[in-house]
């Protein structure tokens, strides 16, 4: 499974180098219009091994990479979808199940990863509140009787499923905090966020901010280098 792509322009990379990012970032413009601006996917803040809290990366806080900010060793989706995470005792330290997946040659697809008698994947909404555009993530799409679907299931949905692939990054996300791949963003912070998307569409890092799911991803990506 290959990292995850994404065409909405909102994600689109740009061909700015490292300069004229941090001036649209620190630009007097930033806070007032309450807009993350488009910057390089898996990209300049990331550059260093460097992740920033949602704060820090909306204040282009660039300059003092070494001074309260940690190591970035975060996963993408692609590598958190593959039986190579398992193999590699991930999924165990971040203390989640993602279910079983009974192909001998390569991974599974959306409906190959399954429970069993004896194994039950960790399901996204009992770690995610699944109110509001989170509600998309609850059950399997297209599958009667219904059954929850799991953190894995959620990461091999398609782009019409999963809008900018939010869920997905929202669970390789929380998958690297759980697992000790990065502390920043924490659980806590991870959860929040998810919370304040249910309940209201967008996420507030600072005083008169608000980041829509496409803007979160875009910052998401940037602790997700490897």
């Amino acid at each position: 499974m290959s990292d995850i792509e994404n065409s909405n322009p909102e994600l689109t990379p740009t061909k700015s180098g490292v300069d004229q990012t941090r001036r649209r970032l620190t630009g007097a413009g930033l806070a007032g219009s309450g807009v993350l601006l488009t910057l390089a996917s898996r990209p300049v803040l990331a550059q260093g091994g460097i992740c920033l809290s949602p704060s820090g990366f909306q204040s282009g806080n660039l300059s003092r990479p070494n001074q309260g900010n940690t190591p970035c060793t975060g996963r993408t989706p692609g590598y958190w979808g593959e039986k190579n995470s398992l193999a590699q005792g991930a999924w165990a330290a971040a203390g989640s199940i993602p279910g079983v997946c009974n192909s001998q040659s390569g991974n599974c697809d959306l409906l190959g990863w399954h429970d069993t008698g004896s194994v039950i994947a960790t399901k996204f909404c009992s770690v995610f509140a699944c109110g509001g555009v989170l509600a998309n993530y609850q059950n399997v799409p297209g599958l009667y009787p219904t059954k929850q679907m799991s953190l894995m299931q959620v990461m091999h949905l398609n782009g019409s499923q999963d809008p900018y692939q939010f869920g997905a990054h929202m669970v390789a996300a929380y998958l690297n905090a759980k697992s000790g791949k990065n502390t920043t963003p924490s659980v806590s912070a991870i959860l929040t966020m998810a919370a304040a998307i249910a309940a209201t569409g967008s996420y507030s890092p600072a005083a008169g901010i608000f980041w829509s799911r496409a803007q979160v991803v875009t910052y998401l990506k940037t602790t997700m280098p490897l």
